[in-house]
């Protein structure tokens, strides 16, 4: 699944000087044009902002895999569909 993973979408990430002095770095996990992940970090300066970028491509499959598994636990599943619920 892993290999899979690797052929299907690509890990991208750019760091940039915000206008408030900081860094930014967008990382990203694109399948062709749809971005299956989107997040921008700021960080203090630019030695942070290239070791996240490189990071990123790096870990990007294991930090995604970690997100999606955090947000899609039974508890949060079994939580969301009982406030769906009707109330009688």
């Amino acid at each position: 699944m892993r290999l899979e993973f690797r052929e299907a979408v690509s890990s991208r990430a750019e760091y940039y000087r915000t206008t408030d002095g900081d860094w930014a770095v967008r990382c990203r996990i694109m399948d062709h044009t749809t971005a299956l992940i989107d997040m921008t970090l700021t960080v203090p300066n630019e030695t942070q902002a290239k070791a996240v970028s490189q990071e990123w491509k790096e870990k990007s499959q294991e930090i995604y895999a970690m997100v999606i598994h955090k947000l899609t636990q039974p508890d949060h599943i079994d939580r969301i569909v009982e406030e769906e619920a009707p109330q009688n």
